[in-house]
């Protein structure tokens, strides 16, 4: 019984350190949309390196948005949607990933955090909060083009002075 508790602890100890480094990587291309009615076109991933080195995905596709009607219900990651934050819903992308989601048309960006699952209609490839939304300059046209962009993951430094933890530094 103890050698099982000490695998399940490795096994546990593994997925919270490899696996979230892995989650970005591993994404593939997401599901190819049926054409939409109205010649929305379709979704494309690319990988591409940022700045870091590191491997980013990015989705090119349309962007809809949500808002007063799912105010205050569950969504997947067990989280009360509030419309005045900055989330948004995505079919593939691990919940609490951070994406960078960028009008193609304005040039307006904003950074949000997964929480919920979908769109649901083809061609699109995110649902906005309506704050997002807003930010972006989309809430009177509904629908926008967008270049979404997975974020590196943040990691927390601790900024010691001679072996004394003087503060928590999280990185941006």
């Amino acid at each position: 019984m103890e050698q099982r508790g000490r695998v399940l602890g490795i096994v546990t100890a593994f997925a919270l350190v490899v696996a979230p480094a892995q989650a970005l990587d591993s994404l593939g291309p997401p599901p190819s949309p049926e054409p939409a009615g109205n010649g929305a076109g379709t979704a494309r991933a690319e990988a591409r390196r940022d700045q870091t080195g590191t491997t980013a995905r990015e989705q090119v596709g349309t962007a809809s948005w949500y808002g007063q009607w799912h105010h205050g219900r569950e969504t997947a990651s067990g989280t009360v949607f509030d419309m005045y934050r900055l989330t948004a819903a995505h079919r593939t992308l691990p919940l609490g990933s951070r994406v960078q989601v960028t009008a193609i048309d304005t040039g307006r960006s904003v950074e949000v955090t997964i929480t919920d699952r979908g769109p649901y209609v083809a061609g699109r490839i995110i649902d906005l909060s309506y704050a997002a939304a807003h930010r972006l300059a989309a809430v009177d046209r509904g629908v926008i083009p967008v270049r979404v962009r997975v974020m590196p993951e943040r990691r927390h430094l601790v900024v010691a002075d001679g072996g004394r933890i003087v503060r928590h530094v999280r990185p941006r």
